[in-house]
């Protein structure tokens, strides 16, 4: 990391988990369509509890979590290095991980769930 602010291997990272993230949306949406309604919602056990409209699905949490990468980008960016409390490269890694991670168990969930439908 520079004094200027974090690797440009770390932002780039993030802003391709972003358009990760989106491509999923776009996945979902387009492999889902003979859904007018996907689950919204799953219990523990990895059940649909809660049925929402299917655009809302394929789109809510990956633009929720490409929000919250891009506002970690312009922290990073913006912020002054001295006003932070160590290096933000290592954040611009593996949040968006994570975040994958996440949309990744919301999509094997709303996978099961399809075929489990008539």
């Amino acid at each position: 990391m520079t004094a200027a602010g974090p690797s440009l291997a770390a932002l780039a990272y993030a802003v391709l988990a972003i358009l990760v993230l989106l491509a999923s949306g776009l996945w979902t949406d387009r492999t889902y369509r003979r859904f007018d309604r996907l689950p919204g919602h799953y219990d523990l056990t990895g059940q649909a509890t809660r049925l929402d409209p299917r655009r809302q699905v394929a789109w809510l949490v990956p633009g929720l979590l490409s929000l919250v990468i891009v506002l970690m980008i312009g922290i990073a960016v913006l912020v002054p290095s001295e006003m932070k409390r160590g290096d933000s490269t290592a954040s611009l890694f593996l949040t968006p991980s994570i975040l994958i991670t996440a949309q990744a168990l919301q999509l094997a969930l709303l996978r099961r769930w399809a075929r489990r439908q008539p």
